[in-house]
Formats: C-alpha cells, structure tokens, sequence
C-alpha cells in the first residue's frame, strides 16, 4: 500500500477517537468538580467556620491545663478551700484560673520563657484594678490590670519587655478560643466589682453607734420602740 494513503487512513482512525477522548476527559473533569465541590465546602466549614461556632454554642470555662500548668496550679493554690470559677489554656504554655478569691496568671515551656518548670503569679481581688481583652483576627490576649501593669504595652508577637507571652499578667490564645476568654473578662469584672463594692457602708460606719444604743436599751434608759426608731435612724432605714 502507498505510505501517503497509508497515513491517509491512520488519519481517519486516529483523530475522532482523539476527539472523542478529549470530550470524555472534559465531561470527567465536569463530573470531578461536581461531586467534589460540596465536599470542598464541608471541608471548608469544618476547619474554618466551626472553630468560631462551637464555643459559642458550647464552652466551659472550665479545662484542662495539661500535666504541666494542672501541676503548677496545683503547687501554687493559695487557699484549698477557693472555688474554681474559670481556667483556661492559652497559646504557648499560658494558664488563667479565676477562682471566688483571686487571679493566677501561669507560665511555663520555652516560649513563655520558662524551659523548665514554670512560674504562678498571684493577684488578689484588692490589688486589681480591671480586665482587658484585646482581640485580633486570629489572636487575642488577656490582660490583668494593676497600678503597676495597666501601662505596659504588650504584643502577642512582640520580643523581650514587650512580649505578652513572656508577660506575668498576661495570658495569649487564638481565635478558636475567642469567646472563651470573653466569657472569663465578663465574670473577672462581676468578681472585681462586686469585692470592691461596700456590703453595707452605713452599718460598717455607725456600728460603734448601735452597739451604744444596745448598751442604753440594756440599762432601760431606752425602750424597745425607742431602740428601733434609732436603729433605723442610724442605718437610714427610715
């Protein structure tokens, strides 16, 4: 056969089945990114969007500091009788415990610049002047304020002095635990508020007045209906 016709044919065969395989390559290609495109945005919405959800809709404030910070909090509890309100893990070796007494701020591992073991600073209700909570978009710190910190500036990625990680009133996480630390900010000014708020000014004032009224009530020089209209006299009751 003549190698010119010979090609000639080849030609004939070859090229519409080339066609046709093009076709069904795009018609696969079609199918692949059909079915694959819900999965992509599962995919999407687990890694992405449930990190932000789920402690909203859940989220105890209180967990586990690991071995290390559960051992650190456990040698440095002040009072055995405190109860626990919050206590939270932060970024890099990083503990908050809020307990009904005070404030522990926790550190340990090389990024909070404690390689080995690991340190506890203690903050009581009376030396505490607020909280603050600063958020970016994928971190945040927790910050308690003293007459002696509240004019500090840290930063999550900063070095030495100013590094809110290194720092010992100031606890670092990530946006997956965003409104885990803003439900600890929350409950930190109730406790402080309510510790720096009198129970009762007027008794803690007079009371040295009431116990003379007691004493007068005592001898008779006064009755008891005489006693009481003073007594809500004193206390502003009347």
């Amino acid at each position: 056969m003549d190698p010119a016709v010979a090609c000639y044919l080849a030609g004939m065969i070859i090229n519409p089945v080339i066609a046709s395989m093009k076709k069904r390559r795009a018609w696969v290609w079609f199918l692949v990114s059909f079915l694959t495109g819900p999965f992509a945005l599962i995919f999407t919405f687990v890694l992405i969007v449930l990190p932000r959800v789920i402690p909203m809709a859940v989220g105890s404030l209180i967990q586990s500091l690991g071995g290390r910070g559960e051992k650190i909090f456990k040698e440095n509890l002040v009072d055995e009788m405190e109860k626990t309100i919050v206590k939270l893990k932060g970024s890099f070796g990083e503990g908050l415990i809020i307990t009904d007494k005070r404030f522990y701020v926790l550190k340990w591992g090389f990024m909070a610049g404690n390689t080995f073991g690991g340190r506890c600073n203690v903050f009581e209700f009376a030396s505490i002047t607020g909280v603050e909570i600063k958020k970016n978009w994928l971190t945040g710190t927790f910050e308690v304020l003293t007459p002696a910190t509240q004019n500090s500036q840290k930063s999550y990625w900063g070095n030495g002095a100013s590094s809110a990680i290194k720092s010992d009133n100031i606890v670092t996480f990530q946006q997956n635990k965003f409104n885990y630390f803003q439900g600890a900010v929350n409950l930190g000014r109730e406790l402080i508020s309510k510790f720096h708020r009198p129970s009762n000014p007027i008794l803690k004032g007079d009371y040295s007045e009431l116990e003379k009224l007691a004493e007068l009530k005592e001898k008779g020089i006064i009755n008891q209906n005489e006693f009481e209209a003073k007594k809500k006299l004193i206390l502003g009751l009347s």
